[in-house]
């Protein structure tokens, strides 16, 4: 845990500031109202099964503790509920050189067990070198999820990254992703769609 979690909602970005208003155990106390534990363990395995092939595995539980009721920065803010174990089963399966010289392919299928919801993921991801400075990286997600007062969330997530790189440590990056979900519940359906176009570069040191 860090104290700097005591900023959150506080309506300001720095520590010295709160200290003109509260002391260091008001601080730390505040910190720790917003700040629930989490408990993960994981098991995995990956092992070839050809010159080209792939397939590992993995299970995951992760356990977010409640947070109590609390006041921050006069706003009254609500207790959460610890969400229970959340268990995680994955198999993946990883192909290279199928279509094209260094090309690969990833396909991921995860199962989602919780106590207040059930869910599975599709992922396919897959990489391209077009030439030694470009990279194409399309991929596509599917998620559906079910919870105890019979809610269903789809959504699906087709992706494509685009990479440059000018020099072998540098990288620039152009990314499109568009979500779209439908939430349907016993009183109404709700659709929403983004479209997120994140660009950037990365230094590798």
């Amino acid at each position: 845990m860090s104290t700097t979690n005591a900023l959150f909602g506080s309506g300001t970005t720095s520590i010295k500031t709160l200290l003109q208003t509260m002391t260091e155990e008001q601080i730390r106390r505040q910190a720790r109202d917003v700040t629930a534990t989490a408990n993960q363990a994981s098991i995995s395995f990956t092992t070839p099964l050809s010159k080209r092939w792939q397939i590992g595995a993995d299970a995951r539980l992760t356990n977010v503790g409640a947070l109590p009721a609390t006041v921050i920065n006069n706003i009254p803010q609500p207790a959460q509920a610890a969400t229970g174990n959340v268990m995680s089963y994955s198999v993946q399966t990883i192909g290279t050189n199928l279509v094209a010289t260094r090309d690969s392919h990833v396909l991921t299928g995860t199962v989602l067990r919780a106590p207040t919801y059930n869910g599975w993921l599709a992922v396919y991801n897959n990489l391209n070198f077009v030439t030694d400075h470009w990279t194409i990286e399309p991929s596509i997600k599917y998620y559906s999820q079910r919870d105890v007062l019979n809610t269903e969330l789809r959504r699906t997530t087709p992706g494509l990254l685009i990479v440059y790189r000018p020099h072998r440590t540098v990288a620039l990056e152009a990314d499109g992703i568009l979500e779209r979900s439908k939430t349907t519940s016993v009183t109404n359906a709700d659709v929403t769609t983004r479209t997120f176009f994140p660009v950037g570069y990365r230094v590798d040191f």
